[in-house]
């Protein structure tokens, strides 16, 4: 109530941004006020006079609207780098459209993430996509399913949808001094 009244701060969405050498930027997730978010946060200002940016890439945990809104506003970019599984971006391209809108702005580098296999994205810093229960319903139809066939009954009987994953973003052993 506080926020409505002024009184307060707004919370804005679910973007995270992650960095092993606080040079090279990874953004777990796209939400709609993530020019907010990046204005808010020095260390992902432009850098020199050439303006380069030090995101890397963006890492999508699914294809919600919440969650890749905002890469429509990352399409000033000459090149996006975008992580995820097929499925997710199966339901950008062929579901919402987003992907399909975001390529006529900008090249976009697409890394597939197979769920459970470790995806090296800097040094020092690696993520793995994993399959995750949700009660939500499946928005856009797209149809797509990348669990083997032998876990597709007990995702069933979990409440999973098809495509729905999440990135388990982690520094390796070295980082962490082990």
């Amino acid at each position: 109530m506080a926020v409505r009244t002024g009184a307060g701060v707004p919370r804005t969405q679910s973007s995270v941004a992650v960095s092993a050498d606080h040079r090279r930027w990874f953004l777990i997730n796209a939400s709609p006020e993530v020019r907010t978010q990046f204005e808010a946060f020095p260390a992902l200002h432009p850098r020199d006079r050439d303006r380069t940016s030090p995101l890397q890439a963006v890492l999508l945990t699914d294809a919600e609207l919440d969650h890749t809104l905002g890469l429509l506003q990352l399409r000033e970019a000459d090149a996006l780098r975008l992580y995820a599984t097929p499925a997710v971006q199966k339901t950008l391209s062929d579901g919402s459209g987003l992907l399909r809108t975001l390529e006529r702005y900008c090249t976009v580098e697409w890394q597939a993430m197979i769920p459970g296999t470790d995806v090296a994205l800097a040094d020092g810093l690696c993520c793995r996509a994993f399959d995750v229960p949700t009660t939500k319903r499946n928005r856009f139809g797209t149809g797509t399913d990348h669990v083997p066939a032998d876990r597709r009954a007990q995702r069933r009987d979990a409440g999973v949808p098809a495509g729905r994953a999440v990135a388990d973003t982690r520094t390796t052993g070295r980082d962490r001094g082990l």
